[in-house]
C-alpha cells in the first residue's frame, strides 16, 4: 500500500513552494506541485475550493486538507505546530500514514484505492445494507423526509456578533473515547418504521418557558422516556420558543442545510430543557445496538487512533444516493453529537465565552489572547481537549 506524505504550500491558493515530508521522513522543500512523487497520497493545506479551481483532484493522489476529515490547518492547531510547517509535516504525515495502516488492518481499506475522501473508503466495510436501503412500508417517502429534518451536522451561532479582536479556537472531545461512547448507545434496528399518532390528533408540549415547566409537558416528557427505552423515533415539531441565555448558540435549526421540522427523541429531550417545544406525529422503530465492531482500546491515547475513529463514526452518518438518503442511524449519531457538544458548549457560555458553533466532537469559542489559558481550563473541565499551546505544553 502507497504512503501518505503532507504538503504544506507556502501560498496554498497558488500551489507553488511547499515543505513535504513521507511518512515521518525528513522534510524537505519543493518548488511546486510538480515535484509531488505520484506513488504517494498527498494531503496537502488547499481548502477544497481552491483545491477544486485548481483542477488538483485530476491526479488522483493529491487530496484537499479534508481527506483525513479533521483540516490540516486543525491539527497543526491542535499540535501547536502553526507557525513551523517544516516540522509539522514530518509530524503529520507520520501520524496519517499510521491512520491508514489502521484502515488497512481493522477494516481492510487501502488508501490505493481512489476516493474523494478517506471515508468513502471505510463506509463499505461499516455500514449494514439496512443503513445504506431506502426505507420500507407504506411511509417510505414521509419517513424520507423526516430523517432530512431530523439530520443537523452541527450547531451554529445566531444573532450574535464576533469578539472585537477574537479569533476561533477549536476544544475537542478526546477522540478514541468519543467515538467508544457514540458507538455504544442505542440506534434504529430496521428500516421498517412505523407511524406515531399523538393521542389528542393534533399536538403536544412540553419543556419551560422563563424557567417555568410547560403545563402538562412533564406527563409528555415522561412518555417519551419511555418510549426511548425500547424504540428509536423522531417527530414533527415546532420551537415556539427558546431560553435567551441559549439562544445565541442552541436555536433550532441554525447551522443546518437544510429546513429542520422534526428531531429525534434524544434532542427533544435535551432540548425541553432550554426551550417550549410542539411535538406532532411521529414514527418509531426498534432500537438496538450497532452493527459494528471496532477495537477501541488499542492505542486509546494514540492520536492517530483517534483520527480514525472519528472517520469510522461519521462515516455511519454518511448520507447515501448522492446526498438524498438519510438514514435513521445517522440523524441519531448525529443527534448524540449535537446533544453532547451542546452541553460543553453551555458550559463555556456559562463563563461568558461566545460560542461560534459546534458539532462533531468539537466545541469553537472565540477568544481574545488574553482568554486562551483560562478558556483552555474550563475546557478540561467541560471533557474538551485544548491545542498544546493554549495550556502551555510543550509539544513532544
Amino acid at each position: 500500500m502507497r504512503k501518505v506524505g503532507v504538503c504544506w504550500f507556502k501560498n496554498s491558493k497558488k500551489a507553488g513552494q511547499a515543505w513535504i515530508s513521507v511518512d515521518g521522513s525528513s522534510a524537505r522543500e519543493i518548488a511546486g506541485i510538480e515535484d509531488l512523487d505520484s506513488d504517494v497520497l498527498w494531503v496537502t493545506n488547499v481548502k477544497y475550493p481552491d483545491h477544486k479551481e485548481m483542477n488538483m483532484g485530476a491526479s488522483g493522489n493529491i487530496h484537499d486538507e479534508q481527506y483525513f476529515r479533521t483540516s490540516l490547518s486543525a491539527i497543526a492547531d491542535e499540535l501547536s505546530l502553526n507557525d513551523s510547517p517544516e516540522e509539522f509535516v514530518v509530524a503529520a504525515s507520520k501520524m496519517l500514514n499510521r491512520v491508514a495502516l489502521l484502515g488497512k488492518r481493522e477494516l481492510n481499506a487501502s488508501i490505493d484505492d481512489m476516493a474523494y475522501r478517506y471515508v468513502n473508503l471505510l463506509i463499505p466495510n461499516i455500514t449494514d445494507n439496512f443503513i445504506r436501503d431506502r426505507f420500507t412500508g407504506s411511509n417510505s417517502e414521509l419517513v424520507e423526509d423526516a430523517m432530512k429534518g431530523s439530520t443537523q451536522q452541527n450547531q451554529a451561532m445566531l444573532g450574535v456578533k464576533r469578539p472585537y479582536g477574537s479569533k476561533k479556537t477549536t476544544f475537542v472531545f478526546p477522540r478514541t473515547a468519543y467515538s467508544k461512547w457514540i458507538t455504544s448507545l442505542g440506534y434504529p434496528k430496521s428500516n421498517d418504521w412505523k407511524e406515531v399518532k399523538q393521542s389528542s390528533g393534533k399536538s403536544s408540549a412540553l419543556g419551560s418557558i422563563d424557567g417555568k415547566s410547560i403545563k402538562g409537558g412533564n406527563h409528555v416528557l415522561a412518555k417519551l422516556e419511555e418510549m426511548a427505552k425500547t424504540h428509536a423515533a423522531v417527530f414533527r415539531v415546532k420551537v415556539r420558543a427558546v431560553a435567551g441565555f441559549n439562544a445565541s448558540f442552541q436555536t433550532f435549526g441554525a447551522g443546518s442545510n437544510h429546513t429542520r421540522f422534526w428531531a429525534t427523541i434524544p434532542e427533544i429531550l435535551y432540548m425541553s430543557q432550554y426551550s417550549h417545544l410542539e411535538i406532532f406525529e411521529g414514527f418509531k422503530v426498534g432500537i438496538g445496538p450497532l452493527p459494528l465492531t471496532i477495537n477501541h482500546e488499542f492505542g486509546s491515547r494514540s492520536y492517530s487512533k483517534g483520527i480514525f475513529l472519528e472517520n469510522v463514526w461519521t462515516g455511519l452518518a454518511t448520507n447515501f444516493n448522492k446526498g438524498e438518503h438519510f438514514s435513521g442511524v445517522g440523524a441519531y449519531l448525529r443527534a448524540y453529537d449535537r446533544i453532547a457538544c451542546g452541553i460543553a458548549a453551555e458550559k463555556m457560555a456559562a463563563s461568558n465565552y461566545v460560542v461560534g458553533s459546534y458539532g462533531t466532537g468539537r466545541v469553537i469559542i472565540y477568544l481574545r489572547p488574553g482568554e486562551i489559558k483560562t478558556a483552555a481550563k474550563k475546557a478540561i473541565s467541560a471533557g474538551l481537549l485544548p491545542s498544546f499551546k493554549s495550556t502551555g505544553a510543550a509539544v513532544v
